[in-house]
């Protein structure tokens, strides 16, 4: 095991590619958390791309070429999607806040601890790529986060946050 960022920064959520040689993470090391990129073997991050807002909690698309990430408007954190480092556009075609997003083996479905303006907790929710379907996996008081995908893409784990 060896550190691959160095600084004061703050990196975190780290991903890797498909094939196992480049890390995806946010970091703040241009003063506000943007989305870098990291060889396993360098040693210098490079910026992925730049917004005017923050964008952190990346995914890679299963096709290896597609990054997903999150994007902080005021108090919204909306589902970001890039094919090149040209930018990103915002997915925002509901209006459903965001937060740790992962897709299955296929790439159709994303999973993402998922809050609407009614709602008072982070819930676990899928979205459906190819039908464009915005669905609620499991009704909890709890907050959910952290939603992973098994190997195979048939099962979900999930961190359940209990309020004291």
């Amino acid at each position: 095991m060896r550190q691959i960022t160095f600084g004061i920064y703050h990196d975190a959520n780290p991903v890797f590619s498909k094939d196992g040689k480049t890390i995806l993470f946010d970091s703040d090391r241009n003063g506000r958390r943007q989305l870098f990129s990291i060889g396993i073997a360098d040693s210098i991050p490079q910026l992925v791309v730049s917004d005017t807002n923050e964008l952190f909690m990346p995914a890679w698309h299963p096709n290896g070429e597609t990054i997903f990430g999150v994007k902080k408007e005021s108090d919204s954190w909306l589902p970001y999607e890039s094919k090149d480092s040209r930018g990103f556009r915002t997915l925002a075609k509901r209006k459903v806040q965001m937060q740790h997003p992962d897709f299955n083996t296929s790439g159709n479905l994303l999973a993402f601890g998922g809050k609407t303006a009614n709602d008072k907790n982070w819930k676990l929710m899928t979205y459906d790529f190819r039908y464009d379907n915005l669905n609620e996996v499991v009704k909890v008081s709890e907050d959910i986060s952290f939603p992973r995908w098994s190997p195979k893409g048939l099962y979900l784990s999930f961190h359940r946050q209990k309020e004291n």
